[in-house]
C-alpha cells in the first residue's frame, strides 16, 4: 500500500502503538541536550543544578514540596555528598507516589543524583533501579514510561564503570523487565535498549577481558534455560535477550558498533551444546536474523566472518557439540533476505562443504540434515558461478553418494522450488545418474520427485529439450508390472500413469495403450 507524506503539523492526535514505536532509549546517540553543571568544576553538584533548572519548570504540587524539603539538604556538593541518605529517602518517597506531574523532574533529579554520588550510588543502586523499572512497566502514561527508562539509561551510563565488571546483580533485578515475567511488549523493549549500553560496554574490553561479558553472557542464557526447564514461556524473555544484543551490536547507518563482533562471537561461544530445547541458541539465531535485517550487503561480510570462525572452532571437536546450531545458522544466514547480504559465496561454500562431511559421519538428526541441504540448495542457486565451481563436484558428491544419498531426492525437489535454469544446468546429470544407480531402493519416492520435478518444469521426457531424463530398463519393466488392477496402492498407480508426461518411459505402443486403459 502506497504511503502518504508524512504530516510535518505539530499538533495532531497519535495514537499510543504510534508513539511508542518512536520512542528510543539511548543516552549515547541521542542529540546533547545542555547538561546541568557540564562546565563546572569537580566540587559542582549536578543535582543542585537540575533542582535549579527544574525547580523554574515544574510548578506541580508534589515538585513543589519535594524542593522545598530537599532545598536546605544540598545546596552544594559537599552538604548532597553529606545528606545522600535522606535525600535518596526523599527521592524515593516522592518517586513513589507516582504523580505524573512530577515525575520527569524527579526521574532527572534520581539520575543527577546518582551522576553526584558516583561510585557511593552502589547501595542505593538496587532499590532505585527496582523503584523506576516498576513504574515503567505499570504506569499508564507513554511519557512517564520513556522518562523512567531514560532515567534507568542515564543511571547506567554515569555508573557503567562500577557495574561493567560484574552485572550480574543488575541483570537480575532487570531480567523480569526484559520479558522473563509478563510484561507489555514495549516495555521489555525499552528494558533491553536500556541495558543494551552496559553490554556494549562489556564488549568494549573483551579483546582483553573477556570476564565482564562472559560472565553476563552466561547468566543470562543460563537463566533463560532454567525457565524454560520450569516449564514457563519465554517468548517474550527471547525477544528481550534478542532485542538488547541485537541493540549493542548495531551501529549506525546501517553498519556494525566496533565492539559488535566481539558480542556476537561471546554468545556464539556461550551456546550450550545441542538439546531438544536450546533456548540459548534461539535467542542467537533471533539475533542473527535482525543483525542481517540491520545491515546491508557492505557491512554484512563480518556476520559471516564471526559465524565461520564460531563454526570451525565447533568443527574441531569429534562430532561437533552444536551441529544442529551451525545448520541452522548457515541456513539463516543464506536464505534470510534472500541472501542479498552475502558478497562472499565461498566462504558460505567452504562452511557447507565442511558441515556436509559432518553430517556424513555423526550421528544427525533428519531435521539438522534437512535445514543444511534447504541451505546448500539455496546457496547452488544464488551464488555467482565462478565461485562455486569450485565446490560443485565435492557437494554433488557428498549429497547424491553415500549417507546423505537417501536425501538426495528431498534436495532435487527442494532445489526445484527455487528456479528451473540451475537445476537444468547443474543437477540433471546428477538426478540421470542416480536413477540409473539407486532408483530400486526409492521407488515409490522417485516418481512422485519426478512428477513434482516435472510440474515445476525442471525436467521433461522431450529429448530435444533442457532437464531430458531418460528411464532405466529395469525401472520400465517395474513401471509395467505394476500396472495391474485392481492394485494395493491406489495412489502409486496413478503416479506411474502420469510418469510419461516427467520422464522418458516408452517406446513400446502396447506398454503405452496398457497405461491408458
Amino acid at each position: 500500500m502506497k504511503k502518504g507524506t508524512e504530516t510535518t503539523k505539530s499538533h495532531r492526535f497519535e495514537g499510543f502503538s504510534s508513539r511508542i514505536s518512536k520512542l528510543k532509549i539511548d543516552p549515547i546517540h541521542r542529540v546533547r541536550r545542555a547538561s546541568f553543571g557540564e562546565d563546572e568544576d569537580e566540587t559542582t553538584s549536578y543535582f543542585r543544578s537540575a533542582l535549579d533548572h527544574w525547580f523554574e519548570m515544574n510548578l506541580s504540587d508534589n515538585f513543589s514540596q519535594f524542593v522545598r524539603r530537599v532545598n536546605p539538604l544540598s545546596e552544594s556538593f559537599a552538604q548532597v555528598v553529606y545528606h545522600e541518605e535522606k535525600i535518596m529517602a526523599l527521592l524515593v518517597e516522592f518517586i513513589e507516589k507516582r504523580d505524573q506531574h512530577s515525575l520527569e523532574p524527579l526521574l532527572s533529579l534520581l539520575a543527577q543524583f546518582a551522576r553526584d554520588l558516583g561510585v557511593k550510588f552502589e547501595k542505593h543502586f538496587a532499590t532505585a533501579v527496582t523503584l523506576v523499572s516498576s513504574i515503567a512497566a505499570t504506569h499508564a502514561d507513554i511519557e512517564v514510561v520513556e522518562w523512567s527508562f531514560t532515567c534507568l539509561a542515564w543511571i547506567f551510563k554515569f555508573l557503567s564503570r562500577l557495574l561493567v565488571p560484574d552485572l550480574r546483580q543488575l541483570l537480575g533485578i532487570m531480567t523480569p523487565y526484559l520479558g522473563k515475567e509478563r510484561q507489555k511488549p514495549f516495555v521489555a523493549r525499552f528494558a533491553a535498549e536500556s541495558m543494551s549500553f552496559l553490554i556494549r560496554k562489556a564488549g568494549l574490553v573483551y579483546y582483553k577481558n573477556k570476564a565482564p561479558l562472559e560472565i553476563a553472557v552466561s547468566y543470562l542464557f543460563d537463566d533463560i534455560s532454567k525457565t524454560a526447564d520450569e516449564g514457563k514461556d519465554t517468548e517474550n524473555y527471547r525477544d528481550g535477550l534478542m532485542n538488547m544484543f541485537s541493540d549493542a551490536i548495531r551501529g549506525v547507518n546501517n553498519g556494525l558498533h566496533s565492539n559488535g563482533m566481539d558480542i556476537l562471537d561471546c554468545i556464539l561461544s556461550k551456546i550450550p551444546p545441542s538439546q531438544a530445547n536450546n533456548e540459548p541458541a534461539e535467542v542467537v539465531c533471533g539475533v542473527a536474523v535482525s543483525l542481517i535485517h540491520h545491515t546491508t550487503p557492505d557491512t554484512f561480510g563480518p556476520i559471516l566472518e564471526t559465524v565461520k570462525t564460531y563454526i570451525e572452532d565447533r568443527s574441531k571437536s569429534t562430532p561437533n557439540p552444536n551441529i544442529s546450531e551451525c545448520c541452522r545458522l548457515m541456513f539463516l544466514l543464506v536464505t534470510t533476505r534472500k541472501g542479498v547480504r552475502i558478497q562472499n559465496w565461498k566462504i558460505v561454500h567452504q562452511i557447507q562443504v565442511s558441515l556436509l562431511h559432518q553430517v556424513t559421519s555423526s550421528d544427525v538428526s533428519s531435521a539438522t540434515i534437512s535445514t543444511l541441504l534447504t541451505s546448500v540448495t539455496y546457496a547452488l542457486q544464488k551464488s555467482p558461478m565462478d565461485e562455486l565451481l569450485p565446490y560443485l563436484r565435492s557437494i554433488m558428491d557428498l549429497v547424491s553418494t553415500g549417507p546423505l544419498s537417501k536425501y538426495f531426492l528431498f534436495f532435487c525437489t527442494t532445489f526445484s522450488e527455487w528456479g528451473s535454469e540451475r537445476f537444468q544446468s547443474l543437477l540433471v546429470s546428477p538426478l540421470q545418474k542416480f536413477i540409473n544407480s539407486s532408483w530400486q531402493d526409492h521407488e515409490w519416492e522417485t516418481c512422485f520427485t519426478l512428477l513434482r520435478l516435472n510440474q515445476t518444469g525442471c525436467i521433461t521426457p522431450d529429448s530435444s529439450k533442457p532437464g531430458y531424463i531418460s528411464c532405466p530398463d529395469a525401472f520400465k519393466s517395474r513401471v509395467n508390472d505394476s500396472l495391474e488392477y485392481p492394485t494395493k496402492d491406489e495412489a502409486f498407480l496413478n503416479a506411474l500413469v502420469k510418469l510419461p508426461s516427467a520422464i522418458s518411459l516408452f517406446s513400446n505402443s502396447a506398454t503405452i495403450s496398457k497405461m491408458v486403459s
